[in-house]
């Protein structure tokens, strides 16, 4: 088992030193991120519920006799 990364190279110290960088392109960019969360949080409502029924796929129609 290999040692862990010095704590310099992780992905937490990655985000630390560009921390104002983000902060300053949400500010920058409201609409925009305020889009995507809404995108997000269609697709997750979507996600929730029940599946549409699904077409017939048999080859034949109810009601209709079935192929010999």
């Amino acid at each position: 088992m290999s040692a862990p990364p010095p704590a310099e190279h992780t992905a937490a110290a990655a985000f630390d030193a560009r921390a104002q960088d983000y902060d300053g392109w949400f500010d920058e960019h409201t609409d925009l991120y305020r889009g995507e969360l809404t995108a997000v949080a269609e697709l997750l409502a979507r996600s929730k519920q029940p599946p549409a029924p699904r077409a017939w796929t048999s080859g034949w129609a109810p009601g209709a006799s079935p192929p010999h």
